[in-house]
């Protein structure tokens, strides 16, 4: 979702659906719900991270969360949509446009699902590495941004690494490798910058996720060893909800 364009558009207040008001004003009934913004909120990840806190209350209770999707597609579970890349000239309307959403209490957690994946070596030159940076670490960074401006005392960050880049090289993907890289030394960064607090920032590292863009591209692959989607947006669900992550170092946890 995070491209080179500049523009963002706002829309998918749904409050007669949702219970909600507009942007600017948060309506008292949901005082008592959490708030995440899920970056990529349309993607094959992010899209189930969205329903699987919407789908946090049973029985016909009210979820336990109100969700935000920040991509450049439509999530209709989501509460509210924030349609469109965030540029750096847009960064500000953007914050204070979550903050307006969240109200008072703040945002509770924010998801970084954003991202992608592309082949190329270094002889194949930048392009392939430009538009891995802007999908993948210009993403975290936005998320990154977010959260240390809005997410509450007690809250959340969760960004998406990459477990090829975290134990060996991606001279296949060269650009890919760096753009994840780049993702884990920001999640180590944010770490220090919460250290003392009651915030939190977690930064997971797939392997292989089981989507269908992944399954068109290696149709013959045994993916016995795949994880689902669904799998992942639990984990984190259970995170949000103030669960601690099985990690050695407090920091990154492979899904």
């Amino acid at each position: 979702w995070h491209k080179t364009s500049r523009e963002i558009s706002v829309a998918g207040r749904r409050a007669a659906l949702r219970g909600g008001t507009s942007a600017g004003a948060p309506a008292t009934t949901m005082a008592a719900q959490r708030t995440a913004v899920v970056l990529g909120g349309a993607g094959a990840l992010g899209s189930r991270i969205v329903a699987r806190l919407r789908s946090s209350g049973s029985g016909g209770v009210a979820s336990r969360w109100r969700v935000a999707s920040v991509d450049l597609r439509a999530n209709q579970d989501a509460d509210f949509d924030f349609r469109g890349p965030v540029g750096a000239d847009k960064e500000d309307a953007f914050v204070q446009e979550i903050k307006n959403w969240a109200g008072s209490d703040g945002v509770h957690a924010v998801i970084c699902a954003a991202g992608g994946f592309g082949m190329g070596g270094i002889a194949d030159g930048s392009r392939a590495m430009r538009d891995m940076w802007e999908m993948n670490a210009c993403s975290a960074f936005t998320a990154a941004h977010l959260a240390t401006l809005a997410l509450n005392d007690n809250g959340l960050l969760v960004l998406t690494g990459a477990k090829a880049a975290r134990e060996g090289r991606t001279g296949f993907a060269a650009g890919y490798g760096m753009a994840k890289a780049a993702t884990h030394h920001l999640a180590e960064d944010v770490a220090a910058e919460f250290a003392g607090s009651s915030r939190r920032v977690v930064c997971i590292l797939p392997g292989m996720i089981d989507t269908s863009a992944n399954r068109e591209a290696m149709p013959d692959v045994d993916r016995s060893s795949w994880t689902s989607p669904d799998a992942i947006a639990d984990r984190i669900a259970d995170w949000a909800e103030g669960g601690e992550p099985d990690s050695a170092d407090g920091v990154f946890v492979s899904v």
